[in-house]
């Protein structure tokens, strides 16, 4: 039997365009990679850069929030006023327009109580309490049941 020349060998040649193709892709591959930790990178320091910028608002956002307190409440008591004046007017009733004032504080003051105690009911977390309950229940139950 005659040896095959080196150069006939099947798969000899592709071999060397295989290793080419390989070394090709791991290259776009590492360069992939590398352009993707430098975005995560440029990525992680936008988004500090934001947080920071977001604190600061926030902050900026408090502070206003607090100066307009003051400025709330002289607004309700002028609007307060202006009721009880408009009460006092037509009728010059002293008792009126105090009535007519002390009804703009109170009235809103109960709705909001109305809507605490409404909220308040969802503070007590009834329902983790139910399944708790329905759980030892269970667990109850299935103590006192004898084994078959």
């Amino acid at each position: 039997m005659s040896e095959i020349p080196d150069e006939s060998r099947p798969g000899e040649g592709e071999t060397a365009t295989g290793e080419a193709d390989l070394q090709t892709e791991l290259k776009a591959l590492a360069e992939w990679a590398k352009h993707a930790a430098l975005t995560g990178k440029d990525l992680g320091k936008l988004a500090f850069t934001e947080i920071r910028l977001t604190m600061a608002e926030s902050g900026r956002i408090a502070v206003l929030g607090l100066a307009m307190l003051p400025l709330a409440m002289l607004a309700w008591i002028g609007l307060s006023v202006l009721l009880g004046w408009w009460a006092y007017v037509p009728s010059q009733s002293v008792t009126l327009g105090l009535v007519a004032f002390l009804a703009v504080q109170i009235i809103p003051m109960l709705i909001m109580l109305t809507m605490i105690k409404s909220s308040s009911k969802n503070l007590g977390l009834t329902t983790t309490k139910q399944h708790i309950h329905a759980f030892r229940q269970g667990i109850k139950d299935g103590a006192q049941r004898p084994d078959q």
